[in-house]
């Protein structure tokens, strides 16, 4: 008598589809110039100057001018990304960047491009990414100085198989933020300008449901506690499907069973035939089936199972191997 216990088992899971996948490096530049820039980014020094401060000023000392002219690489100048509030965040965690589409995703607009020479309908996705950064200011001696939370903002256009239903899932990733500094002769503020690179990862995705057929994970028992099997949860409305797999010798029948209340109530098909015969056979209270390779080869039989407590069925593919 051959047992054979339960290997696969067809599963409905709910998992995301990705319709459309794209990369593209996104570049932001904003420039603070003369007074007004200065005003807008609104420094403030850990040395008491009031709001508002010059850092060309304060940091080169104002002892008079520095005779080269407009210099730009003499002071320590670091942008940091943060929320609105200036607290620095990371800018590739989630929610770090914003990055969100701005279209209507029920009414996006349809657009006939050519790929590879064939013409295909794609649909036009507007997305938003903006932030927040502070600059902060030092030489080396212990005095920093720091702006108030500046914005930033890019809005974007992908062509992208984006069908109603499906979101836009957008991730950042190796993002750099650059600043220069730039100061007059008379140690005043002249220019700011800030580099903002990122890549993204722009998908389009709906969820799904597929049927597989899979294994079921099971932990390894610990030592030196034994833990029984975790219970996997029986099916209830999706059809299972299990496979089998049997090994024969031509003129040597055997019998199969399925295990306790298990019981075959039919044989479905058998394909190819001239390979085995299968047929169903009762042995000591056990509704199983008798394998009787007839001829060297391989023939896949199908076959209903119950389980008699549930009265549920399966049906239960039968890969069969004769030598």
């Amino acid at each position: 008598m051959n047992k054979i216990s339960p290997i696969q088992e067809a599963l409905c899971i709910r998992v995301p589809k990705v319709y459309d996948w794209i990369t593209r490096q996104a570049d932001i530049k904003k420039t603070f110039s003369g007074s007004q820039g200065l005003a807008d980014l609104e420094f403030e020094c850990n040395n008491g100057f009031t709001p508002e401060a010059d850092p060309c000023f304060i940091l080169n000392g104002a002892n008079g001018h520095n005779n080269l002219g407009v210099n730009c690489d003499h002071l320590n100048v670091d942008c940091i990304i943060t929320d609105a509030f200036g607290h620095p965040v990371d800018p590739e965690a989630p929610g770090g960047i914003i990055c969100k589409e701005i279209t209507d995703p029920r009414n996006r607009e349809s657009v006939s491009v050519n790929l590879d020479g064939e013409s295909t309908t794609l649909q036009k996705v507007k997305v938003l990414k903006k932030g927040f950064f502070v600059i902060r200011v030092s030489n080396g001696n212990e005095i920093i100085c720091t702006s108030a939370p500046q914005s930033f903002a890019t809005v974007e256009k992908f062509f992208l198989c984006a069908p109603p239903g499906t979101k836009l899932q957008c991730e950042i990733s190796h993002f750099q933020c650059e600043a220069v500094l730039c100061c007059r002769e008379d140690d005043t503020f002249s220019q700011l300008v800030v580099h903002i690179n990122m890549c993204q990862n722009i998908q389009m995705e709906a969820q799904v449901k597929l049927q597989i057929t899979a294994d079921f994970c099971q932990p390894r028992q610990e030592i030196p506690f034994d833990c029984p099997a975790p219970q996997i949860p029986q099916q209830c409305f999706f059809p299972i499907s299990d496979i089998r797999d049997i090994s024969g010798k031509v003129c040597k029948p055997q019998f199969v069973s399925f295990g306790p209340n298990q019981s075959v109530t039919q044989v479905i098909s058998i394909t190819p035939t001239g390979i085995a015969n299968v047929t169903l056979e009762t042995i000591s209270g056990e509704r199983g089936i008798r394998v009787h390779c007839i001829a060297a080869g391989t023939t896949t039989a199908v076959v209903t199972v119950r389980n008699d407590q549930t009265g549920q069925t399966r049906n239960v593919t039968l890969r069969i191997s004769c030598t």
